[in-house]
């Protein structure tokens, strides 16, 4: 903790079912945020940190989840995950951390009912085409003991077309400076 510090972090996430049973649901959990880590390198106090030249940084996490329903409402979690800390070089140094992690649980769902789709409701679909441009633009810092930082950006031209409610293809083209 002298070194590396602790990490609060806010997210959202979302959960996509791979397998899924009357009891079992087997899930990867995809989460993104932003995260305060109260440690940062710093020439002077802290050089042995080479892993994060920021307090504030982007959070990533990528789970695997299964959940066994023993209960009506009451579930056991086991999951694996990985998740990732970094400045995306804004201040150097910029190894980031990443932090192997297991988890265990119970879970109990409030909800009155179980959720279901019926398949009958589903409108047909129509095919869509969509043409975008996105610039983007960001900041780099190349040395940990140099405040100046350059200005990076991207322009992304996309064109998509989505056949079903599953399935889009797309082209795109992407100049960065």
């Amino acid at each position: 903790p002298q070194i590396l510090g602790n990490a609060n972090s806010m997210y959202t996430f979302i959960s996509v079912p791979i397998i899924e049973k009357e009891k079992i649901k087997f899930s990867y959990k995809c989460t993104g945020g932003v995260a305060f880590l109260s440690e940062k390198f710093e020439l002077h106090n802290n050089h042995y940190n080479i892993a994060i030249g920021t307090n504030l940084n982007a959070y990533l996490n990528l789970n695997l989840d299964l959940d066994y329903r023993f209960a009506d409402k009451i579930h056991f979690l086991l999951g694996f995950g990985l998740s990732h800390y970094s400045n995306g070089g804004l201040q150097q140094p910029n190894n980031g951390l990443n932090i192997f992690s297991a988890q265990t649980g119970l879970l109990y769902n409030m909800n009155k009912e179980k959720y279901t789709v019926r398949l009958d409701t589903i409108a047909k679909f129509t095919k869509i085409n969509e043409f975008s441009i996105i610039y983007s633009f960001g900041f780099k810092g190349l040395h940990p003991a140099k405040e100046h930082k350059y200005m990076i950006s991207s322009l992304s031209i996309n064109f998509d077309r989505q056949f079903n409610y599953k399935s889009r293809f797309g082209l795109g083209l992407d100049l960065f400076k």
